[in-house]
């Protein structure tokens, strides 16, 4: 039975009205965002400073498409770090962010250690700042009449507070990931910084790129560039800045027989995936090596209609 004009009409309306879906499926996804500086010294010792943000999703459904990818920088002393970001752009339909670091508190700065991914640790009777839900830990609380800082928050544990013998106390640990094929830990808090008398020590920075704290051997470090390390905390009269927090890192692996891309390191194969990693911001650009997805339903029954038509 032949269809008439009218019928014919309708199912090609009805077919270009329905979009074409781009090719989907899923990827793993790492933003860890810059740390927070340690707080300066002066007029106290102070808390170390808290991770970056630290969000890893197993199974992220992406798109074709460019993302947009932002690398927070470490903050300054005395300053909170910067967010990372992984973003939607044309065609794609992911998007993952995390917080920066909080800044320790202290004496130095008159400020409890500030919010963040990770907390900044509070130093002599400042408290230490909280972690945002799902990225990070709380820097440790100061310890009022020791004098010395607490250590910032890590992606896997709090701050620690410092003992009764004025050394700063040691950040909270980063948190072990693979998605490169190789285990590597990120995001560790700073060490607190310690009393400024001889002997005295400053926390060690968590295990993730955590700078220690600075003791009286002035000794301390700022966190390590893409981990997302929060900075050490100064001791009693030292730095007057305070330590830098470690900048942060966006690594995406995605499956080498479904997408192909550009853009950060060029990609890294590891077994059956391809690993991109920023270490400075840009963009992402994945294209299809599928031919199509089954699971897009709108380009099934575009088909379908097609179908129709002609018989």
């Amino acid at each position: 039975m032949k269809k008439s004009f009218a019928l014919k009409l309708f199912v090609i309306l009805l077919a270009l009205s329905l979009p074409v879906s781009a090719f989907a499926a899923n990827a793993a996804i790492l933003v860890i965002a810059g740390g927070g500086g340690g707080a300066p010294g002066t007029g106290g010792a102070s808390g170390g400073g808290g991770a970056g943000g630290h969000r890893y999703v197993a199974s992220q459904s992406i798109t074709t498409g460019t993302y947009a990818i932002t690398v927070g920088g470490g903050g300054a002393g005395n300053t909170s770090g910067t967010a990372s970001t992984l973003v939607q752009g044309t065609g794609t339909t992911a998007s993952v962010n995390t917080v920066g670091g909080g800044k320790g508190g202290g004496n130095g700065n008159s400020l409890n250690g500030a919010t963040g991914g990770s907390g900044g640790g509070g130093g002599d009777a400042f408290t230490g700042g909280a972690g945002t839900a799902g990225e990070g830990s709380a820097g440790g609380d100061g310890r009022s009449g020791y004098n010395s800082g607490a250590g910032g928050g890590g992606a896997s544990a709090a701050g620690a507070i410092p003992d009764a013998a004025s050394n700063g106390a040691d950040g909270g640990a980063g948190t072990a990931n693979s998605i490169t094929g190789t285990s590597v830990t990120r995001a560790g808090g700073g060490g607190g910084g310690a009393n400024g008398a001889a002997g005295k020590v400053g926390g060690a920075g968590g295990a993730g790129g955590g700078g220690k704290g600075e003791g009286d051997a002035a000794d301390g470090a700022a966190g390590t560039a893409n981990t997302g390390g929060g900075g050490g905390g100064t001791r009693s009269g030292g730095a007057a800045g305070g330590y830098a927090g470690g900048s942060g890192i966006v690594i995406v692996s995605i499956v080498t027989a479904e997408f192909s891309g550009t853009g950060g390191d060029g990609g890294v194969a590891d077994g059956a995936n391809t690993v991109f990693s920023f270490t400075a911001s840009g963009t992402l650009t994945l294209t299809a090596v599928t031919a199509s997805s089954p699971s897009q339903e709108s380009d099934l029954i575009i088909f379908s209609l097609i179908n129709i038509l002609i018989k």
